[in-house]
């Protein structure tokens, strides 16, 4: 499984983790988690496939059904 779940994507840590996880480590899918619809969409910028909503716990579910059941490592 390469698919990874980054948690407050569209901070500065956030998108350097999600460069690495695709450039460096060779993720195939980055998912992330953000709380505002702005920082959704740009962490969809800076390269995550899917960005779910980090004010409760729903990402869990949303990323296990994107993966087809299989999670994130």
């Amino acid at each position: 499984n390469n698919v990874v779940l980054i948690h407050a994507a569209a901070g500065g840590v956030g998108v350097a983790a999600m460069q690495l996880a695709q450039r460096r480590f060779g993720a195939r899918h980055v998912l992330g988690t953000a709380g505002a619809d702005r920082k959704r969409h740009y962490a969809m910028k800076w390269g995550a496939d899917a960005v779910y909503g980090s004010r409760d716990t729903r990402y869990a579910e949303e990323a296990l059904s994107s993966t087809g059941g299989a999670g994130v490592s």
